[in-house]
């Protein structure tokens, strides 16, 4: 059992929004991962709740388009708390609860390269919950940054 909730704004050119999901502890959730992105409003790219239950999602984002047209920037934080790493019952990849930030600048291309689109993401993952000092629990899914340059086409 999952819900989702998000309330915003819309401002001028500004656009902002608080989310929180809830995942009950009556079993996981799970989807696929070639179904593409989870449909909950707390989705941040680089983050995952597939595999787990019992889960509080908060997220923050603040969108807008920047001076050139074209180009588009959004800046977001979330905290994810999970349960227990040693809870397979309830969190299947043993990932600990974190706080992610994510800026995200975005350029769609025009004209000759109309459906072109530049994406430039840093992502920034900070543990919180425990570890129990073992790294298998914090290597490449906490205390980490990781950077993206994008080039995507979209037909149509």
């Amino acid at each position: 059992m999952a819900i989702s909730s998000r309330a915003g704004i819309r401002f001028y050119k500004w656009e902002s929004s608080v989310n929180y999901t809830r995942i009950t502890a009556a079993g996981r959730f799970l989807s696929p991962r070639e179904w593409g992105i989870e449909p909950f409003y707390t989705f941040m790219y680089r983050e995952r709740n597939e595999g787990t239950g019992d889960v509080n999602a908060f997220m923050w984002k603040i969108s807008r388009p920047l001076i050139t047209s074209g180009l588009y920037a959004e800046i977001a934080a979330g905290y994810y708390d999970l349960p227990d790493v040693k809870n397979y019952k309830l969190n299947k990849y043993g990932m600990p609860s974190y706080a992610q930030v994510n800026f995200d600048l975005k350029y769609r291309f025009s004209k000759l390269l109309k459906g072109a689109e530049a994406e430039f993401l840093y992502v920034y993952k900070k543990q919180e919950g425990n570890t129990y000092e073992n790294d298998k629990y914090v290597i490449n899914k906490v205390n980490m940054s990781q950077f993206n340059f994008i080039i995507n086409y979209r037909f149509g």
